[in-house]
């Protein structure tokens, strides 16, 4: 595990490209919320909690057959610590509702405590969002040397994260680099 700080051009890329790409599959990244694992106290990395967590999400995503989007980064910050900005496609409604509730599971079966002084500190779902203007949020992180590449490119205003071990986001399989580029193939193969 190495030590980074910050998202590289890559993973940028790969994050703003796997929400478009979701975007296009119309199953928008609907849902946004905040998981302070610093909050929740977990034991061990914090990578390991988040690792085991979006484990539990694709897997509750799966067995409803819904389809499995989703994509994450952490974060250091003052108000929350450590923590992790989760995008999900979620059906709206009931199942939204089921979801919401099953998070907070999620987090206990990482170890997580959810209830500081009365309350969940632990996690925030915030409000609906602009794509463009969530995107650049999410992806402020962005190293130092790659901080005028994503600036041009996407107008991100960078922030430093601090350092930290191991990764930084993560995009599910279904809107993964290997499926964007299966699906944009047998689009050019179709119109040939």
């Amino acid at each position: 595990m190495r030590a980074t700080s910050g998202l590289d051009k890559r993973a940028v890329a790969n994050l703003w490209a796997a929400a478009e790409f979701a975007r296009h599959l119309n199953t928008p990244l609907n849902l946004w919320f905040v998981v302070a694992w610093e909050t929740a106290n977990t034991a061990g990395l914090v990578q390991d909690a988040q690792r085991h967590f979006a484990q539990n999400m694709r897997k509750w995503l799966e067995r409803r057959g819904i389809p499995v989007r989703y994509l994450w980064v952490l974060e250091r910050g003052s108000r929350h610590g450590i923590h992790a900005n989760i995008l999900v496609y979620v059906p709206p409604g009931d199942t939204s509702t089921l979801f919401r509730a099953k998070v907070r599971d999620w987090i206990r079966q990482c170890g997580g405590d959810i209830l500081r002084g009365g309350t969940s500190k632990t996690v925030v779902f915030r409000p609906p969002y602009d794509d463009h203007g969530l995107q650049q949020y999410l992806t402020k992180g962005v190293q130092q040397d790659a901080a005028a590449w994503a600036k041009k490119k996407f107008d991100i205003d960078r922030v430093d994260q601090g350092t930290f071990m191991g990764r930084r986001s993560q995009v599910s399989n279904s809107i993964g680099p290997a499926v964007r580029e299966a699906w944009y193939a047998r689009q050019t193969d179709l119109a040939a």
